[in-house]
């Protein structure tokens, strides 16, 4: 009996270590930031241009490239990838400029 109630306690002590490690790592790592859909800008799709492809040139470092994806996808009704066409012009979130990377890919207005 002594036996199964240190067994027990031991097994609690780790699912409480594990959902204080969670809990902790939902502290620590930043959130993803919130697109405005309101502020966008257009940009016309190239040969060869996927929804990643054109995240990955406007989206700054920290962000998550497939929150941006799926809030294109939402701006234009995109269902999937395969609906993007060269001369397509898409209406994508306005981000601030935190990096060289923003600045590389100019919309098209």
């Amino acid at each position: 009996m002594r036996r199964n109630l240190l067994a027990i306690k031991r097994d609690m002590t780790v699912v409480l270590g594990m959902c204080l490690l969670i809990l902790a790592g939902y502290f620590v790592i930043p959130g993803t930031p919130t697109l405005d859909t309101t502020n966008t800008q257009q940009i016309t799709v190239q040969r060869g241009d996927t929804l990643w492809s054109i995240a990955q040139r406007v989206t700054h470092d920290t962000m998550d490239i497939r929150h941006y994806v799926y809030t294109v996808k939402q701006l234009n009704n995109l269902a999937n990838e395969g609906d993007l066409q060269p001369g397509m012009v898409l209406q994508v979130p306005k981000l601030p400029n935190h990096s060289d990377k923003g600045s590389t890919y100019m919309a098209q207005n």
